[in-house]
């Protein structure tokens, strides 16, 4: 049974770390881990350019006083063991009606999981680079 068991444990690794993470994923962003508070329409897409390494482009979408700020950036990511860490890697695009709108530097550990025959990626998305950068709450399903 132990044998047994450690087997399946050892299939269940390699099947997470075999999973490709290529392509778009759409969702939202939350300050709040029950999918309360600030709501962002987050977005990435992804490539593989090597075994474990992907790069992208990343998209973050908010509404404030009724007026739509938005960000793109791109991004490079690894993969081990069923997670995606993923971190800023320029920016090519902002708007928005005020230019003053300072935007965190985004990096992130995303884990994958299945629902049914969708993937879901979730997890903790951070900033860095301003004061009010926020800990925030990813959810996102693969297109």
């Amino acid at each position: 049974i132990v044998f047994f068991m450690a087997a399946l444990l050892v299939f269940a690794s390699s099947a997470a770390f075999a999973q490709d993470f290529s392509g778009m994923w759409i969702g939202y962003l939350y300050t709040d881990p029950e999918g309360k508070g600030t709501k962002m329409q987050f977005a990435i897409e992804l490539g593989k350019h090597s075994e474990g390494k992907y790069d992208g482009g990343c998209k973050l979408q908010v509404e404030l006083n009724r007026k739509t700020y938005g960000i793109t950036t791109n991004i490079t990511a690894t993969v081990s063991g069923g997670e995606l860490s993923f971190k800023d890697d320029g920016v090519i695009k902002k708007w928005g009606p005020d230019d003053n709108i300072k935007w965190c530097t985004k990096f992130g550990r995303l884990h994958i999981t299945t629902k049914g025959s969708d993937k879901i990626l979730g997890g903790t998305v951070d900033g860095s680079g301003q004061s009010n950068c926020v800990l925030t709450y990813a959810f996102l399903v693969k297109k």
